[in-house]
């Protein structure tokens, strides 16, 4: 995770020697790709009264996370946790899920240490129910070393189950719709082991069943740490120092079984992965897949729709930063932040790099506009981690919020700038500007924490975005969005019947005031993090929905006409949309 990687010569040069021909490409192409005759420029838009506030001392939530460090600078004690907001128990209210480390060599810790799940009791609090529901990370009596989890209802019976992403293996609990979950990783197949981080279900070949990415960081056994450091002070090691390593795709049986078809889809590049999000970037009806890798230039996974992916990164343009140099990417997203009905891609980034954004341009490429955007400067003294392109004042253009901490618990000793570190809210402008509004956003951006994953979704639902954090060796933090209902907005809740029942990889189109927006439905993204299954639009002053267009993933689109705003929307293929008056 240092900033200067060293690639090859001829790799620099040749991409060096690449920019001017795909400037002249892309540009050559520029009155097509980049039209925005749909987006009705804003008028007359001010700084939203809206902030965030913690309250998680509030909540009931009783969490501290713990790396288990004693001081041999154990490498997998830096990455995590991430968290996950989920409706486990099908009530309509979104449950908090965090992860949790396990002993370590040496430790002498006297706490149990588990993951947590806690039911949101509508009323702002949250119980434990960890040990009813089975989810504690504890395999065989040994605590897993817990690093992320992710979220769907992979076997389609309606009950939304997780997966945890830990170092050595995974955990997939199947919900059994009663309040509880069994492990099913054995009898699922999903036993490779690594060094798993981010998660991302997706149904690839369209069949109704989703298939599972597993992002595998690099190649480490524990304990194979030599000594790193500066100024004759220890500190945790670079990814530099270890090898990289090779994700894995799984395909869904269909009866409760995966089938690793990683060499067969095509995905045989090794990098070091942190952070995987999908979307079907080309609106060719195939889901893609990007991942943010550490130190190593980021992948572009484009769908061929044959069963076979291709790498494109580089040639498409978001596999490095600006200068042509591979980064040190953990988190990501991909939005629509433009308004031109196409997902962007935001990536964070170590310490003096850049935060990084790149446009979609329509044509196959994107335009890295990092710069030009506004959210570079902000970004440089600071390491981000979790982040979003989401609306927080539901004005119908997505912002960005960035997690932030150092990998190194003394960074100030070895010459690494701050261990903690405050975090990055952007508004969006509707101008293609991200304007740093984080001093203005409550007491929270004031404070320094040591962030990692970042999880989004309305918590209390009251039609605007919180945000849940999780935090290494701290306790976790829930902001509350407070004012970004001021504005209307609508939520989507979409059910696959002949799509898979989570209705992943869905679109759904929005039209209301003049105005069109886009999203899909995901839960990966961010930092190993699971978020709100439920689609988020802002509407802005609009009081009524005047199309509301969902293409599932079998291809079949509905449009629905005339709809109530401020409200969730239930809709269920095929069979119209379900609301409450």
């Amino acid at each position: 995770m240092r900033r200067h990687h060293r690639f090859a010569p001829w790799e620099r040069r040749l991409t060096l020697a690449l920019i001017p021909c795909l400037t002249l490409l892309v540009c050559g192409s520029c009155n097509y790709s980049r039209s925005r005759a749909h987006v009705q420029p804003p008028e007359n838009r001010t700084l939203p009264a809206v902030t965030f506030t913690n309250v998680i001392d509030q909540t009931g939530i009783q969490f501290r996370h713990e790396k288990c460090g004693v001081g041999r600078r154990y490498y997998v004690e830096i990455i995590g946790p991430g968290c996950g907001l989920f409706d486990y128990d099908n009530d309509g209210w979104l449950d908090v899920y965090l992860v949790q480390g396990a002993p370590l060599p040496g430790w002498k810790g006297t706490d149990v240490l588990t993951n947590k799940l806690y039911r949101n009791q509508r009323d702002g609090t949250f119980e434990d129910v960890t040990e009813r529901a089975g989810v504690t990370g504890i395999v065989k009596g040994k605590k897993t070393y817990s690093l992320g989890c992710a979220v769907a209802d992979f076997d389609n019976d309606g009950n939304t189950d997780l997966l945890v992403t830990n170092y050595g293996r995974c955990i997939l609990y199947r919900n059994n719709g009663n309040g509880t979950f069994s492990d099913v990783t054995e009898r699922a197949g999903v036993t490779a082991s690594g060094f798993w981080v981010s998660a991302a279900f997706l149904d690839y070949d369209n069949d109704g069943w989703l298939d599972l990415f597993l992002g595998n960081y690099v190649t480490y056994p524990l304990g194979s740490d030599p000594w790193c450091g500066a100024n004759k002070v220890r500190s945790y090691c670079t990814p530099h120092v270890f090898p990289t390593a090779l994700s894995r795709f799984y395909r869904n049986n269909g009866d409760g079984t995966f089938t690793d078809v990683t060499e067969r889809v095509g995905m045989t590049e090794r990098g070091k992965t942190l952070g995987v999000v999908c979307s079907d970037y080309n609106a060719d009806g195939w889901v893609d897949v990007y991942v943010a890798n550490d130190t190593v230039r980021n992948f572009l996974y484009e769908n061929k729709g044959n069963g076979k992916f291709v790498e494109r990164g580089t040639e498409a343009g978001c596999a490095f930063g600006e200068q042509g140099e591979a980064q040190a990417s953990m988190g990501v997203d991909w939005q629509d932040y433009d308004g031109d009905l196409r997902p962007d891609i935001i990536t964070t980034n170590f310490w003096l790099e850049t935060n990084e954004l790149y446009q979609n341009l329509g044509n196959g490429f994107f335009a890295d506009v990092t710069m030009s955007s506004g959210i570079g400067p902000p970004s440089l003294p600071l390491l981000g981690w979790g982040c979003s392109l989401f609306d927080y004042d539901n004005d119908g253009w997505r912002d960005l919020f960035i997690h932030n901490g150092h990998t190194l618990d003394n960074a100030e000793e070895v010459g690494q700038g701050e261990t903690l570190q405050p975090d990055l809210l952007f508004w969006n402008d509707g101008r293609g500007k991200l304007i740093d509004v984080s001093q203005r956003s409550g007491a929270w951006f004031s404070t320094r924490h040591l962030g990692r994953g970042a999880a989004f979704g309305d918590i209390d639902n009251d039609g605007d975005v919180d945000i849940l954090l999780a935090q290494n060796s701290e306790p976790p933090a829930l902001l509350r969005n407070d004012g970004g209902n001021r504005n209307h907005w609508v939520a989507i809740k979409a059910v696959g019947t002949r799509s898979n029942r989570s209705a992943i990889g869905t679109k759904i189109y929005v039209t209301a005031g003049g105005r069109k927006q886009f999203s899909e439905v995901r839960s990966a993204y961010s930092y190993g993090s699971a978020n709100d299954l439920r689609v988020h639009f802002g509407l802005g002053s609009a009081t009524r929905i005047d199309t509301l267009e969902v293409v599932w993933t079998t291809g079949k689109k509905e449009i629905f006409k005339n709809l109530p705003v401020n409200r969730e929307l239930t809709v269920v293929e095929g069979r119209g949309v379900e609301y409450r008056e």
